[in-house]
């Protein structure tokens, strides 16, 4: 019987091959980790299945909304207004809803850094990895793991481009067979 080929025909090879790569620090320890310079299909699919049913965006801009139709401003300009160093008085009449959005939206954001460095985990590094263990890792490990996902996902190829110029310039002074 025939075997069959795995992967697909290519008449052009991607451009970049992905790089194995070093996170985390010396306090957090370091592990060895897939850079492809995009997320898979996989990943993705895992951070909008375990995310999908949170709604904290979506409560936190009809606040805003609430409190921009209140105070006569635009919703991202009452964003912006909480962010800033010296909020308007209008944000300040409001402390307890902002105070309610601005626990959820840090909630959705410690999620989606678990979840997002869970999924890494499971698809490049271990398979058998138990989503409960991501909470024990290191702060430190989990930053990277989530600089990572956020890298792949904007499709960033820095890391990529700077590993093949390194192997192009160790190939520049050999010589092949004639």
């Amino acid at each position: 019987m025939a075997r069959k080929n795995k992967g697909l025909p290519f008449v052009v090879q991607p451009r970049l091959k992905p790089i194995i790569e070093q996170i985390g620090t010396d306090l957090s320890g370091i592990i060895e980790i897939e850079r492809k310079g995009y997320l898979t299909v996989a990943e993705k699919a895992m951070v909008q299945q375990s995310m999908g049913d949170n709604s904290a965006l979506t409560d936190a801009y009809m606040t805003a909304r609430s409190i921009a139709a209140e105070a006569g401003v635009s919703a991202t300009q009452v964003f912006d207004d909480i962010a800033s160093e010296e909020p308007p008085a209008y944000v300040n009449e409001h402390r307890d809803e902002v105070s309610k959005m601005m626990s959820s939206m840090l909630a959705h954001e410690e999620k989606l850094r678990l979840v997002a460095s869970t999924a890494l985990i499971i698809t490049r590094v271990n398979p058998d990895w138990d989503p409960s263990d991501t909470i024990g890792l290191h702060p430190d490990l989990q930053a990277a793991l989530f600089k990572l996902y956020s890298d792949e996902e904007k499709k960033s190829i820095e890391a990529l481009e700077a590993a093949a110029k390194e192997v192009d310039k160790s190939q520049e002074g050999s010589e092949g067979k004639e």
